[in-house]
């Protein structure tokens, strides 16, 4: 029977080149005219929405079931109801200030330290305590408070239990929200499988090829409802984009740079795999990520090499080197 690695090096067609490509399928645009594909760009601003809300606008529009929303676990939520903690209180020339810190993280809790800083007016530190530490314990499911230092002053130690108090609030509130990050990720996971590159250097605008506009606009959808549900400003535009040479020259050059990042990416995970896991066995979990990133930079060559009608050979190196060293990790792996 064939080990998981030689299942994974035949399943990726790692035994040879990948230099063929089929031609696509025209799609023509406003007019009749020859389209290549369309832009994106899309925006939520900052919100919370309910979790089975958003499951059920997910649902209704029709979105691939693999990227609908999950569970949101416990332990997410206290560290979003943590990590954005931030307190000021004026105390004489200065100010007294709260912040969060971690402590530690075990299989059975996490442990978050609450410290204040006496600053003057110029920020300088006059003082530092450690109040106490904030503990989320799977076993009871709950939050507990462990005092800290006990030379804390009294007022300080009196806003600490506030704070713990606001903490708890805020576990419970997000153990039952998701938030906009939440669903701007949820978004880009759908939009990755229609192969976008991004036609700007900073980001933000994609090109998507023809022949994805139903997801696109199952994406429009549902983004338009989670913003009239929540109440905030959402868009996400589609704009056809015709075939010329111009814009063919735009998407080759952004397909190439795209796919070029794919690979240092695959690279510089790999090295990081490698590095954590010297000396070990490596994990299915790490063969199958580097075997998902090589198949996408793969698949998205595949991809534009048709649609462009153009074998884009300043890839084939990059490409044939990426396909060796996937190739020299799985043998790693292996032996």
């Amino acid at each position: 029977m064939a080990t998981v690695t030689e299942q994974i090096r035949r399943h990726l067609g790692l035994e040879e080149a990948d230099v063929q490509f089929a031609a696509a399928t025209k799609a023509t645009g406003p007019g009749g005219l020859p389209m290549l594909g369309h832009l994106v760009w899309y925006s939520l601003a900052d919100c919370r929405i309910g979790a089975d809300t958003l499951g059920r606008l997910y649902a209704d529009h029709g979105l691939p079931s693999r990227h609908a929303p999950r569970r949101i676990r416990a332990r997410d939520a206290f560290r979003r109801a943590t990590t954005s903690l931030y307190h000021k209180v004026p105390c004489g020339p200065g100010e007294v200030r709260y912040m969060i810190r971690d402590v530690a993280t075990t299989p059975k809790e996490i442990a978050r330290g609450l410290v204040a800083e006496h600053v003057d007016k110029e920020g300088r530190r006059l003082a530092y305590f450690h109040i106490g530490t904030v503990v989320y314990q799977d076993e009871t499911d709950g939050i507990y408070w462990m005092p800290g230092d006990s030379a804390v002053p009294a007022d300080m130690e009196s806003t600490a239990l506030k704070l713990v108090d606001m903490i708890r609030q805020a576990f419970t509130n997000a153990r039952g929200h998701y938030t906009s990050s939440h669903i701007r990720n949820i978004v880009r996971h759908v939009l990755d499988e229609l192969y976008p590159v991004a036609v700007r250097p900073s980001g933000g605008v994609y090109f998507v090829p023809a022949g994805g506009e139903d997801m696109l606009r199952r994406l429009q959808g549902f983004l338009h409802a989670v913003g009239q549900t929540a109440g905030v400003h959402a868009e996400f535009r589609l704009v056809p984009l015709l075939d010329t040479a111009e814009q063919r020259a735009m998407v080759r050059d952004s397909a190439v740079q795209e796919i070029r990042s794919q690979v240092e990416a695959l690279h510089h995970e790999m090295e990081r795999i490698l590095k954590d896991r010297s000396g070990q066995e490596l994990r299915p979990s790490d063969l199958k990520m580097v075997a998902d990133r090589w198949q996408y930079a793969r698949d998205l060559a595949k991809q534009y090499r048709a649609l462009l009608e153009d074998q884009l050979a300043e890839l084939d190196g990059t490409l044939d080197y990426a396909r060796l060293k996937v190739q020299a990790f799985l043998e790693r792996s292996a032996g």
